[in-house]
C-alpha cells in the first residue's frame, strides 16, 4: 500500500485563515467566537509564516462556515481578498496594459500567491481560457475554496478598465449551493457541476489598452516576482508527480511524459522512485483511488457519473480498475 505524505498532510501558508479571520473580525464577531472550535490561538495570526495542516486549514473554514451560517461565504472571503489582499499581484493586474496580459500575469506568478491552486490558460475559438485547479482533494471545503478563488479573480479584474465585461462565463465543478448571491456586479453567467473550474473571457476584450496602464511598474514587479520564484523551494519528487497529474485531469499520461516536464531523463526520474521505494504506477493509483474514495463518499453522484469523472466509458471497467486500486468495492464507501 502506498504510504507516501498526501496533499492534505502537507503544510499551507496561514494567509488564507488570517484573512478570513479578519474578516470575520469587521463583521463584529469575537476572537474568542472566531477560534473557539479550532486548534488556533490568536496569537498564530501575528505571524505570516506560519504554516498550517489542511486539516487545521479545513477546521477553521468549516467553523466559520457554521458561525455566519454562510454557505457560499467563499464569495464573500474572495472579494475580500481581490480588494484589500491582492498585494503585489494584483497591482501588477492592473498596472498590465492588455488584459489578456493582466491574466499572463496571474498564469506565471499566481504561485506565489497561494498553493492551493494551480492555473492554467488557453485560446479556444478565439477566446481566452482561464483553468484554476485544486491541488489537492478538499473534501469539504471544496465549495468554499472553489468560489473564494473565483470571487477573488473576478474582484481583481473588476478594478481594471471593463474588466468584468470581458468575461463570457465562469463554471465549477462543485454543487450549485442552495442560497447562491450574485457573484459580482454586473452579473457573472455561472455555470457549476462543470468538468473543469474556468473563466472564460471573451475575444473581443483581450487586446484593449487599458488607461491604467503601466508599463514602467510592471517591468520591476516582474523582476521581484522572478526573484521570488527562484527563491522558492523545491518540492519533493512525488509532490510535483501528483502536481502533474492533477494538471492532466483524468488523463494518466505516462512517466516519460511526467519525467520530460520535471525536467529529468526517465532514468533520473526513475531513480528518484527507487530511493524512496516507490513506483509511478504506485503514485498513479493512490491519486486516482483517492479520487474515487472521495466521489463515493461525499457525493450523491450515480455510479455512472463517477466512472465518468473518473475518465471511464461504463461502471464495469470503473469497478475492476477500483478494487485493484482499493482492494475493495463501492459498498464500503456508501451506506
Amino acid at each position: 500500500m502506498f504510504t507516501h505524505k498526501t496533499q492534505t498532510e502537507m503544510l499551507y501558508p496561514i494567509t488564507h485563515i488570517e484573512i478570513l479571520y479578519r474578516w470575520l473580525m469587521t463583521q463584529g464577531y469575537d476572537k474568542s467566537e472566531i477560534v473557539k472550535s479550532s486548534e488556533l490561538a490568536s496569537a498564530l495570526f501575528e505571524d505570516r509564516e506560519e504554516k498550517i495542516s489542511f486539516i487545521v486549514l479545513q477546521d477553521f473554514i468549516l467553523h466559520s462556515m457554521e458561525l455566519t451560517g454562510d454557505e457560499c461565504l467563499g464569495l464573500k472571503i474572495g472579494r475580500f481578498i481581490g480588494e484589500q489582499s491582492s498585494g503585489l499581484i494584483g497591482y501588477a493586474v492592473k498596472c498590465a496594459p492588455t488584459l489578456v496580459e493582466a491574466l499572463d500575469i496571474l498564469d506565471k506568478y499566481f504561485s506565489l500567491r497561494s498553493p492551493l491552486y494551480s492555473l492554467e490558460t488557453s485560446r479556444q475559438n478565439g477566446d481566452y481560457y482561464l483553468y484554476f485547479k485544486p491541488a489537492a482533494d478538499f473534501n469539504s471545503v471544496t465549495l468554499f475554496l472553489n468560489l473564494m478563488f473565483l470571487s477573488a479573480i473576478l474582484s481583481l479584474l473588476e478594478q481594471r478598465e471593463q474588466g468584468l465585461f470581458a468575461v463570457r462565463m465562469a463554471q465549477l465543478i462543485s454543487s450549485k449551493p442552495k442560497n447562491l448571491t450574485c457573484v459580482n456586479s454586473p452579473k457573472i453567467n455561472l455555470c457549476f457541476n462543470a468538468s473543469s473550474n474556468c473563466i472564460i473571457f471573451k475575444r473581443e476584450y483581450l487586446e484593449n489598452t487599458s488607461y491604467q496602464s503601466d508599463v514602467k511598474s510592471l517591468i520591476e514587479l516582474e523582476k521581484i516576482f522572478e526573484d521570488q520564484l527562484q527563491a522558492l523551494p523545491k518540492a519533493d519528487i512525488v509532490s510535483q508527480i501528483k502536481r502533474q497529474l492533477i494538471l492532466n485531469g483524468n488523463q494518466s499520461p505516462d512517466q516519460e511524459s511526467i519525467a520530460k516536464n520535471l525536467g529529468l531523463s526517465a532514468r533520473s526520474f526513475r531513480r528518484k522512485l527507487d530511493a524512496l521505494g516507490l513506483s509511478y504506477k504506485d503514485i498513479v493509483n493512490e491519486q486516482r483511488s483517492a479520487k474515487a474514495i472521495r466521489l463515493l463518499a461525499n457525493t450523491d453522484l450515480c455510479l455512472d457519473e463517477i466512472a465518468k469523472k473518473m475518465g471511464y466509458s461504463d461502471v464495469a471497467n470503473f469497478r475492476r480498475a477500483f478494487t485493484h486500486w482499493t482492494g475493495k468495492v463501492f459498498k464500503d464507501y456508501r451506506s
